[in-house]
């Protein structure tokens, strides 16, 4: 009877074992199928997104869900698929911060997280804290996988560049370029190039953007699509130096590789392109008729631009001088202004209904529960209510009176510091004037009057000398902030605070030159050390960006 027991029992366990073991297999066998999937993502996005969709999530272990999670949020970012959610990378940024902290995975699934944020268009700090965790994590590696310090570097650097802060950004993209080069990966490496190119554009470092134009040129082989971002900048660069007509033969050149490509441009902003560079070129006929292929080609009738193109066409028919079709196609740009403006209320008010309707939902659900509080509440609030308004009636008058006379004493600061400035501005503005006469007339007597050029010359040295030292001795750090409102920190020299001064009064790059004796190229890089220092001390910068000139 024993020996019977012991059989059924033996029966009973390989009955259970047997499933188990097979459910183990199965969940091995997909997590090899997941990273065969994830070691093509990067040539074959679209044939990994079909793989992934038969695979139901739901039917796998924890483990393999959150895998499978991660690669479809790279596939959908990687196949330009709009994302209106991030519940999903969320989902596996708690299940890898839970389970496995701090590896590779983990690491992925921040840096995706920010990723989809961004793509998003959300602009709080959720988007950079999930990087910078990342980041930190993988400080602490011994030997990182280059390829996810290469997506780390480069989409920081995405954001700081969003953020205006091109500096950081440039220095997130050399770094995302180095690891590139360590993973030898060409699309990385081209990706890291051009990003490189955008950011010395904003830096207004147009030569060194030129020399990664040629670096970008000389890479080779490229993909369509990299040929068109390549065209593209190249027509940018050309535009800026106002060689109108390379810049539209590239961007012709973009317009046959359209067919070819995997994302499809906006064709009506190709065309847009290409009619502002035949208008700059003054041939106006071929400007007009790609102005108007623009608005034939526009996709979306309710996109908050599209007046600009028509008052394009107006633009140009204004300058050829046909007044009716100008009138024409403004009154069409107002009609299609007003008709997005009101769609776009539209849609806010139907966001405002639903918004309505859920909290009238819920106000139904918790007004029963409410009933018996709502006489305390009210009881408290009217004991407060008079306690409050004792307090409010004896201070009001006092409170009124402190306020009025400190902003009156601020007003008058601040008058007394705009008129000062100006004062400055005036007297610098009329030193010019007086420099810029000296010097023609220096250099109209120079051939007759070698002597009398020279003693000119010198004359205009010892007035921008006793210039400068005047200021230098009368402008001290607590002067400065009388004059401006700015407090300096402790460290600042006295040539950086002359600097800055001369940035207040609205003098221009080359003009700060003459005075400082120095060159153009120079005065930009002081002014940018200068700007680091004052950002890292909390100081406001943005008397740096008041003066635009071509000179600067």
């Amino acid at each position: 009877m024993g020996r019977d027991n012991l059989k059924v029992i033996l029966m009973l366990f390989l009955l259970l074992w047997i499933p188990l073991s097979c459910d183990n297999e199965g969940e091995r066998q997909t997590y090899i199928r997941l990273q065969q999937w994830d070691n093509q993502l990067g040539k074959y996005p679209e044939t990994i997104a079909d793989s992934l969709r038969k695979l139901d999530p739901r039917r796998l272990s924890p483990a393999n869900r959150a895998y499978h999670g991660l690669l479809k949020t790279i596939v959908d970012d990687k196949t330009y698929t709009e994302f209106t959610s991030d519940s999903l990378i969320s989902g596996v940024v708690r299940y890898y911060t839970k389970h496995r902290p701090g590896t590779d995975g983990h690491i992925r699934s921040l840096i995706y997280q920010s990723v989809v944020r961004y793509r998003m268009n959300i602009t709080d700090s959720t988007v950079l804290l999930p990087l910078k965790k990342a980041e930190k994590m993988f400080s602490l590696q011994q030997k990182g996988d280059p390829s996810i310090a290469y997506l780390l570097n480069f989409f920081l650097g995405s954001i700081h560049e969003k953020n205006s802060n091109f500096t950081i950004a440039a220095e997130y993209r050399q770094k995302a370029l180095q690891c590139a080069k360590v993973e030898k990966n060409p699309a990385h490496i081209f990706d890291s190039y051009l990003a490189l190119f955008w950011n010395s554009l904003k830096l207004e470092n147009l030569d060194r953007g030129k020399a990664y134009l040629d670096t970008l040129d000389a890479i080779s082989p490229k993909s369509v699509d990299e040929d068109y971002f390549l065209l593209n900048a190249q027509s940018v660069y050309y535009a800026t130096q106002k060689l109108y007509d390379k810049a539209l033969e590239k961007e012709k050149e973009q317009l046959g590789l359209v067919p070819l490509m995997k994302e499809k441009p906006d064709i009506f902003r190709m065309y847009y392109s290409i009619a502002e560079q035949y208008r700059y070129l003054g041939r106006l006929d071929s400007a007009m008729l790609y102005a108007l292929k623009s608005i034939e080609h526009i996709p979306d009738s309710n996109y908050e631009l599209n007046y600009l193109l028509y008052e394009n066409v107006a633009d140009i028919a204004e300058e050829q001088g046909d007044y009716k079709t100008a009138n024409n196609y403004r009154r069409e740009a107002a009609l299609v202004h007003d008709k997005t403006i009101a769609k776009q209320k539209d849609i806010h008010i139907l966001q405002l209904e639903k918004q309505y309707n859920h909290s009238e939902a819920e106000n139904k659900a918790l007004r029963a529960e409410a009933h018996a509080r709502i006489a305390i509440i009210v009881i408290l609030c009217l004991i407060i209510l008079l306690i409050l308004s004792a307090i409010y009636i004896q201070k009001k008058n006092n409170r009124v009176k402190f306020e009025k006379m400190e902003m009156e004493k601020e007003m008058r600061k601040n008058k007394q510091q705009q008129f000062t400035m100006s004062i400055y501005n005036r007297m610098l503005t009329q030193f010019f004037l007086i420099e810029k006469e000296l010097g023609a007339l220096a250099n109209k007597e120079r051939r007759l009057k070698p002597d009398f050029a020279d003693f000119i010359e010198q004359l205009l040295k010892s007035m921008s000398k006793n210039l400068i030292d005047g200021f230098a001795r009368d402008i001290s750090g607590k002067k400065f902030e009388e004059l401006t409102g700015i407090s300096l920190p402790d460290d600042i020299n006295k040539s950086e605070l002359l600097m800055f001064f001369l940035i207040c009064c609205g003098v221009t790059n080359s003009d700060m030159a003459i005075i400082l004796r120095t060159s153009v190229a120079s005065i930009r890089s002081r002014k940018n050390q200068l700007k680091n220092k004052l950002k890292e001390s909390g100081i406001n910068t943005s008397f740096f960006e008041r003066v635009k000139t071509p000179s600067s």
